[in-house]
């Protein structure tokens, strides 16, 4: 635990970007709207994070991640919980929640934007449109400093074959091309043999376009975040080295104090978020650059939104300076144990494994009796070595009753 009982607070909170007026939704729509998981369950659970960085910013959430116990969990490890919450316990009373603000006239910092039947124009703080020319990956180049981008081309998923076999060498990375919300890798299909890229063609095919890409061989990937604040300022919020499956999809962050990527990529994101702010963007904006094996430097996906790993991005520094850490890992971890026990584990591993909890999700708030749990967070060390082995300690917890 805390030795000195320090509170965990962010370096900058959700309201001191955003201001206290506007409400954050950091919800998905139920419609599986754009390339997003299609589990509800998690879409929920992200509605928690966000919780312990927002100050007096009010925040929509599910039931599922803020019952009393989870609360409790996480004020005792000295984080704050925002106090303002608009809380849904289903798909009909999000909507209810959505028709509320539309009616009040009331302006959303929107994560992922809906369909037009969900949220009218009015309720966005940002016009959607612009969100989604930002965010959609077939105008990175037009965001990116010259050189900086990999060798693409956009095309109809019709020509993902016959552009494939032209460019004679796999693995290549296609990836989706639209203004819907997409994240999380769930928009992209790395492949490495014609088996991948038919599996690509029947996943993307719904697409009016996609994006073939020179796939890089990574030697480091940074996610390097910014924000454009409410009363015009652009702040550098930090930087995290990120983890991946071999298939693309995102898991987790190393943070390591006192440790910044290459001053010339921190230029390349700053370029960036300036001249997106210059198109009218106001708010966080999370930029996935790489260094290759032979040490060229590429951006690869532009995110203009929360991003997965903002809410320990901006605790690092509470959480270096109370437990004298080094290093951080963050990570989501899923389990099949009943929540009671699952729950059980957590707490232990507060007091065992050097884990904070940021989030979690509470199946028994659903009325699927196979709903995993999940929770997110840090565990924090002086090496990767010792956490790693705290890690693999919490691995198996999850999967057994202790």
């Amino acid at each position: 635990m805390n030795p000195y009982n320090t509170v965990l607070l962010p370096i900058v909170s959700l309201s001191d970007i955003f201001g206290k007026d506007l409400i954050l939704n950091p919800r998905a729509s139920f419609s599986n709207y754009g390339w997003l998981p299609k589990n509800r369950e998690k879409l929920d659970f992200l509605t928690g994070a966000p919780l312990t960085v927002a100050g007096d910013m009010p925040v929509i959430c599910s039931d599922s991640v803020v019952s009393q116990e989870i609360i409790s969990l996480l004020k005792r490890v000295n984080l704050e919980v925002a106090p303002f919450r608009h809380i849904y316990h289903s798909e009909r009373s999000y909507q209810d929640t959505l028709d509320l603000f539309n009616g009040q006239k009331k302006q959303m910092v929107v994560n992922h934007p809906h369909p037009s039947s969900e949220i009218n124009r009015g309720g966005y703080w940002i016009d959607p449109q612009l969100i989604g020319f930002l965010n959609n990956k077939a105008n990175l180049e037009k965001l990116v400093p010259i050189g900086h981008t990999p060798r693409r081309v956009v095309i109809h998923p019709n020509e993902i074959s016959k552009t494939v076999d032209q460019l004679k060498k796999l693995p290549v990375v296609i990836k989706v091309a639209s203004d819907e919300p997409n994240g999380g890798g769930y928009d992209v299909v790395i492949c490495k043999s014609k088996k991948d890229v038919s599996y690509a063609y029947n996943y993307f095919n719904t697409c009016s376009t996609v994006v073939v890409e020179e796939y890089i061989e990574i030697e480091q990937s940074y996610n390097i975040q910014f924000a454009k604040t409410i009363k015009g300022d652009i702040i550098y919020l930090g930087t995290s080295e990120q983890i991946a499956t071999a298939d693309g999809i995102y898991i987790g962050n190393w943070f390591e104090r006192d440790h910044e990527p290459p001053e010339k990529l921190m230029k390349v994101g700053l370029a960036i978020m300036e001249y997106a702010c210059s198109l009218g963007f106001i708010g966080i904006g999370g930029f996935d650059i790489v260094i290759s094996n032979d040490n060229r430097q590429f951006v690869i996906d532009l995110n203009f939104r929360l991003n997965g790993s903002t809410a320990p991005l901006l605790l690092k520094e509470s959480i270096f300076s109370a437990y004298n850490a080094s290093i951080l890992l963050f990570q989501n971890w899923d389990s099949h144990l009943k929540w009671d026990d699952f729950f059980a584990v957590c707490q232990q591993a507060v007091e065992e494994l050097n884990f904070i909890p940021l989030a979690f999700n509470n199946p028994l708030s659903n009325s699927n009796p196979d709903t995993a749990c999940y929770v997110s967070g840090v565990i924090f060390g002086s090496s990767k070595e010792e956490i790693l082995e705290k890690e693999e300690c919490l691995n198996v917890c999850m999967t057994n009753v202790m």
